[in-house]
């Protein structure tokens, strides 16, 4: 189970402006974090797990840029849970590589949905999926070395009022979305699941889940 990051939102530490029920302690951010994790923890079983940092966790990092003073004295690591639960934690900015598809946070988001993931594709020359733009959307290349590529941003399951808060917008151009990566030894296929906003439900395989 690989979280590409931007779960811990942060808003205590946030430059953007709050809604009111958005008002929170960095102790009540840590914890948000720490819950949900374990309830995914809880759900995947015995499953290797990853998290990405996102830029939204590393709020933290440009907090301590100003506040050198408590610098050391939390291991965020451990207060949203990624020890006590067995995850392994990538920095943001870095990658996670499983049989050369290319798991990452990411850090420019273009316009529209398909955008981001070409740029990254035709920059990278690599098969991958990113958080970051809040989008669903794919992009594929292949070039003369027989090689094929595919990127993949994975869209979101945030609050879309967030929009609001951050850009003014009340309906942002975002995608509620999970991929689903299967391998066959270095090959993958990788299965794409909008979540329609309005009527939430995944159909997967011979399965219906509502939301």
């Amino acid at each position: 189970m690989i979280n590409l990051g931007d779960q811990v939102d942060c808003p205590s530490i946030s430059k953007f402006d709050k809604r009111l029920d958005r008002v929170t302690t960095i102790a009540q951010d840590f914890k948000a974090g720490y819950d949900t994790n374990g309830k995914v923890s809880d759900a995947v079983g015995k499953a290797e797990k990853i998290f990405l940092y996102g830029n939204h966790e590393d709020r933290w990092n440009s907090y301590l840029s100003n506040h050198h003073a408590i610098e050391g004295l939390i291991d965020v690591d451990e207060k949203i849970g990624l020890k006590d639960f067995g995850y392994r934690s990538i920095p943001y900015g870095s990658e996670y590589v499983y049989n050369d598809f290319h798991y990452q946070h990411g850090t420019t988001a273009r316009k529209f949905a398909g955008y981001t993931a070409k740029n990254e594709l035709y920059e990278q020359w690599v098969s991958g999926i990113m958080g970051h733009t809040h989008r669903a959307g794919f992009c594929c290349a292949s070039n003369k070395s027989g090689g094929d590529f595919g990127f993949w941003e994975n869209g979101c399951l945030c609050d879309f009022q967030l929009a609001w808060e951050w850009f003014k917008k009340p309906f942002p151009n975002w995608q509620y979305c999970i991929s689903v990566v299967k391998f066959v030894r270095d090959k993958f296929n990788v299965h794409q699941i909008i979540i329609p906003r309005k009527h939430p439900f995944i159909l997967y395989g011979k399965h219906y889940y509502t939301l």
